[in-house]
């Protein structure tokens, strides 16, 4: 868990997601622990998802959502997958209004939402790394369709 003051950020693993539940006002010493945890429990779990539920949060000003991509961006270089869950409407609006940049943030509306995104990409990943047959791969040498061979 992230503390400092005796605010804390519950971390939790779950299908090997790290997930971070921000029910607090996050200051800048929040976020720096915060970050430091998470990318500590990702290296020490091997975690393939972050998922930063923000469901408790009613005010979110730009600085701290530009340092929740900070930790999101680190991830991703760890070989992780973030995700956001639980933006509150009036949170989305306002970030909307004072046009922050959410280019390349993925965001769900749950926890459990974001669970399966992840597992989706990563089945699309593994399917992707197979290695593909081709339509070569299926023929005989030794037979041939041509009812008239040399």
């Amino acid at each position: 868990m992230a503390a400092v003051g005796g605010v804390r950020v519950p971390l939790q693993i779950s299908r090997q997601c790290v997930i971070a539940s921000v029910q607090v006002d996050l200051t800048p010493e929040v976020t720096e622990t915060l970050e430091n945890d998470v990318l500590e429990l990702i290296q020490q779990s091997r975690a393939t998802g972050l998922i930063i539920d923000l469901s408790g949060v009613e005010l979110l000003e730009p600085e701290e959502f530009t340092a929740l991509r900070r930790v999101m961006t680190m991830a991703r270089l760890m070989g992780t997958h973030p995700v956001i869950s639980g933006f509150r409407p009036g949170v989305v609006s306002a970030l909307m209004d004072l046009d922050v940049d959410v280019v390349g943030i993925e965001a769900t509306r749950s926890t459990d939402d974001a669970i399966e995104l992840i597992s989706a990409s990563l089945d699309l990943a593994e399917t992707a790394t197979k290695p593909k047959r081709s339509f070569a791969d299926d023929l005989d040498p030794d037979e041939t369709d041509d009812p008239d061979p040399i």
